[in-house]
């Protein structure tokens, strides 16, 4: 995988989230399909906004476990699931 230089990928382990998570100023979490609770500052209660993919300023979530909620050509809201999707979904609600 070619990340980009200021990218790096850490196995989540607690001893690698104790070692790295104090110095990121960002972190991409995506496990399994069911999204986990995430600790942001000692807020354990933080949920994602189908909509914007926002989970807190400056955080946003994507993928299987962040899925953009969106109506289909038909007006039924649907979870836009797939790997195209979730790269559609990134370019819209991340700020470069």
């Amino acid at each position: 995988m070619n990340c980009p230089k200021n990218l790096e990928r850490i196995l989540s382990t607690p001893e690698n989230v104790a070692k790295h998570l104090p110095n990121c100023s960002k972190v991409v979490y995506a496990a399994g399909f069911t999204p986990r609770k995430i600790n942001l500052n000692g807020n354990m209660e933080l949920q994602h906004n189908p909509a914007t993919g926002e989970i807190t300023p400056g955080v946003f979530g994507v993928g299987i476990a962040f899925p953009q909620a969106r109506a289909n050509r038909d007006g039924i809201v649907e979870q836009r699931v797939g790997v195209w999707k979730f790269m559609e979904y990134l370019g819209e609600v991340v700020p470069l």
